[in-house]
């Protein structure tokens, strides 16, 4: 097998607006204050410059898949009827996972432990956004590469805890990315950390 692609710095890519909907209720502008609002802005300025966005990328072929569980090269099964379904006419998978970093995090947890909640509320939302744009741009780039060997790579992609596929689908990828060398680190309960990272799939045809 293949070793995983590792991207240091990705960009970050995620607008000012994405975040404001993200936080829901701030999203209607007409509703706070210019004051308010130029807080807000500065605090998503602020959270932006400590997210360091980091992914890794690999591509796997597909050994079967017989509509519950796909098996990929290596062993490894994933067993979910809507990635299988997902997966029905691809000959691989893709499996890529992207983080924010600690620091984002971090900074959200201080801020709520001085009292300032709407600022951790803020910062968190920027964390989580940047984690999900990158995702998207790990994809996009991963496409580009693969393209040039004449493969596709489908628009949707999949996460462990939806579906049905399980969290503990998470050990396969940070043994197969080697998230670890991204400062990740796996819980038991299958949480990741730092808490703004994401892992996904999508299929390669």
């Amino acid at each position: 097998m293949n070793e995983p692609v590792i991207i240091n710095k990705l960009p970050l890519t995620v607008p000012d607006d994405r975040i404001f909907m993200r936080l829901g209720r701030y999203r209607h502008h007409a509703e706070i204050s210019d004051v308010q609002m130029k807080h807000f802005i500065q605090m998503i300025a602020e959270g932006k410059k400590l997210c360091n966005l980091t992914g890794s990328w690999l591509a796997v072929p597909i050994i079967s898949n017989d509509g519950t569980t796909v098996t990929i090269e290596g062993g490894d099964t994933l067993v979910s009827a809507g990635l299988a379904t997902l997966l029905e006419d691809s000959a691989m998978v893709l499996l890529f996972a992207v983080t924010a970093g600690a620091e984002i995090s971090q900074a959200a947890l201080a801020a709520t432990e001085v009292g300032r909640g709407s600022d951790a509320l803020v910062l968190d939302a920027v964390g989580g956004e940047a984690a999900d744009a990158a995702c998207g741009w790990l994809q996009d780039y991963a496409r580009q590469q693969l393209k040039r060997r004449g493969l596709l790579v489908s628009e949707r992609r999949f996460s462990p805890g939806y579906g049905g596929l399980s969290l503990d689908t998470q050990k396969m990828f940070f043994r197969l990315l080697n998230l670890d060398k991204l400062g990740m680190r796996l819980l038991e309960s299958g949480i990741m950390l730092p808490e703004k990272s994401v892992t996904a799939i999508a299929g390669i045809v």
